[in-house]
């Protein structure tokens, strides 16, 4: 294995941190539609339960989490309950303080409830982002002695970047306890050719000769294609450069550079033996809908290849999880590990999500893990309509309104009207063609918003807030 740009910089969080924040980020991405960004229509509360196994068997809730949002969908707090007696046991909070330079930072907060309205800080995590996306600061506190927050780890990162945005070299601090301060930890240098990226340099900071030292490389051999057909894995060890594997009979699928856009087809692993190098093992990769994949492994023994294990990761339309199933070959593919994730939905509301986990020894589904999301709200809104030639008028309306599109490019399967906590108005309109009439003399005056489902080939929602008089 090699250590790349993203790998170093991982940080550990405080396990508080770690479980809530993670449950909150499924919560998020699983409002996500197909070809559209996060729903609006995010809940504000769910229900965590476990399964009990003994007979009969049924779900145990455990906790209850309260969920609010900024404006702009973003996680604002997340409050936890203990579902038997719903007292509160602990608080995430999250921060988006402006800061300069166009560098964005999040602060995460986690708290524990010590009852009489007081909270008991435990732990914050803070990062920050240059106008690229990339991390340049990531570092975890604990609060001690009830007066201050103590950097616990943390990390830096500097770049460097070519005219097109392009890694020339990243420069790794790490924060040192004992001495109080940063302090060089890692390097990254990119070497480029006239194909693209061609070596990939990892240095540590050697604090005795107070300079770098090399540690590991990978290097692209290209034959007379754009993209490599072999990547060589070395390691430095005793002034000399060693090879650790290689990627060889390269088939790529997607090709950006050897570091951010590993995606292959197929590709065979050699390791050094006896001098040389031997064939070790073989992958195929195939892609399946939704962005799920395939990956195939061959042993190479007595000269030929054999069937040796096999992963199948699949998600759904909105990107959301399903399957992931681990299988090894012995005369024939058996199960390992399989666990499948289920998904209940209500238009573009999660009301419930469920794990089941198979037993190879049984051959059957042992259900797992179960949120169960309510109170749902539009939070934040899209109005990408009008780029892609969708208008909605007059605003605001008092007998009707009228859709004006081009029915060359849109697809509209039906339109409805809900009201602006997410209750349905009672009018749905299908078969919507350019410069279609809605009736809503019939709407209490108010805030309304008018949700537009279009089919192939752009499955897209897009949502209208309009004012009836």
């Amino acid at each position: 294995m090699h250590t790349s740009i993203f790998s170093t910089r991982r940080v550990l969080y405080a396990f508080a941190i770690i479980l809530i924040h993670v449950m909150y980020s499924q919560v998020t991405k699983a409002q996500s539609g197909p070809g559209t960004d996060n729903s609006p229509w995010l809940p504000q509360k769910y229900t965590s339960y476990y399964w009990i196994n003994t007979e009969p068997g049924g779900w145990e809730a455990d906790y209850i989490y309260q969920l609010y949002y900024t404006p702009e969908g973003n996680p604002k707090a997340q409050y936890q309950l203990k579902a038997e007696t719903s007292d509160t046991l602990f608080r995430v909070l999250y921060e988006y303080p402006e800061s300069e330079l166009q560098i964005s930072q999040t602060r995460i907060t986690s708290e524990q409830y010590i009852g009489n309205g007081d909270w008991l800080p435990v732990s914050l995590q803070v990062e920050k982002r240059n106008l690229y996306g990339d991390i340049t600061e990531s570092a975890h506190y604990t609060w001690s002695n009830e007066t201050a927050w103590v950097l616990q780890n943390g990390r830096k990162y500097d770049y460097i970047y070519s005219h097109d945005q392009e890694y020339i070299r990243t420069e790794t601090k790490a924060y040192n306890d004992a001495t109080g301060s940063y302090e060089n930890a890692e390097r990254e240098v990119y070497y480029y050719g006239a194909l693209g990226l061609e070596t990939w340099l990892l240095q540590e900071w050697n604090s005795e000769i107070q300079d770098w030292k090399h540690k590991e490389r990978i290097d692209a051999k290209f034959s007379n294609m754009a993209y490599p057909d072999s990547l060589i894995y070395r390691y430095y060890q005793d002034s000399i450069w060693k090879i650790s594997s290689v990627k060889s009979n390269i088939l790529w699928y997607v090709y950006t550079d050897f570091m951010s856009g590993q995606d292959y087809l197929q590709y065979e692993l050699l390791f050094p033996f006896q001098g040389g190098l031997k064939p070790y093992s073989r992958y195929s990769i195939e892609y399946i809908e939704n962005g799920g994949t395939i990956k195939t492994g061959e042993e190479y023994k007595n000269e030929e290849w054999i069937y040796s294990s096999r992963l199948s990761q699949r998600y759904d339309a909105w990107g959301n999880f399903l399957e992931i199933r681990s299988e090894k070959w012995d005369s024939g593919w058996y199960t390992t590990y399989w666990v499948k994730s289920n998904y209940t939905w209500e238009d573009d509301k999660l009301l419930e999500q469920y794990t089941e986990n198979y037993d190879p020894a049984t051959d059957s589904w042992i259900r797992s893990t179960r949120k169960l999301y309510a109170e749902h709200s539009m939070t934040f809104f899209h109005e990408h309509a009008e780029e892609s030639g969708l208008w909605l008028f007059p605003i605001p309306a008092k007998d009707q309104i009228k859709l004006a599109f081009s029915s060359h490019t849109i697809n509209i399967e039906y339109a409805e009207i809900v009201s602006i906590s997410g209750k349905h108005a009672g009018i749905t309109v299908r078969g919507v063609t350019p410069e279609a009439e809605i009736c809503v003399e019939d709407l209490e005056p108010g805030m309304y918003i008018l949700l537009i489902r279009c089919g192939t080939p752009t499955f897209r929602t897009y949502r209208f807030k309009f004012l009836k008089l």
